[in-house]
């Protein structure tokens, strides 16, 4: 993982879903998912098997399309 990479570096990010302060994006050069949060104090993030499928699904359409 990526975690001290400054978002302003990743110049082809697309935010592919947004759930309460949590956001995910994809980088098509890259190749990677990012999970990116806007609050100082978020929520317990909570996924099941079929949010994850629906994010590599995503992820997929979204490298596809470079």
């Amino acid at each position: 993982m990526h975690r001290n990479e400054p978002k302003e570096t990743i110049e082809d990010e697309i935010t592919i879903k947004q759930v309460d302060a949590w956001e995910f994006s994809v980088s098509r050069s890259k190749k990677r998912l990012y999970i990116d949060t806007t609050s100082y104090h978020p929520i317990k993030l909570g996924l099941t098997r079929d949010d994850l499928q629906e994010l590599l699904d995503s992820m997929d359409d979204v490298v596809k399309t470079n």
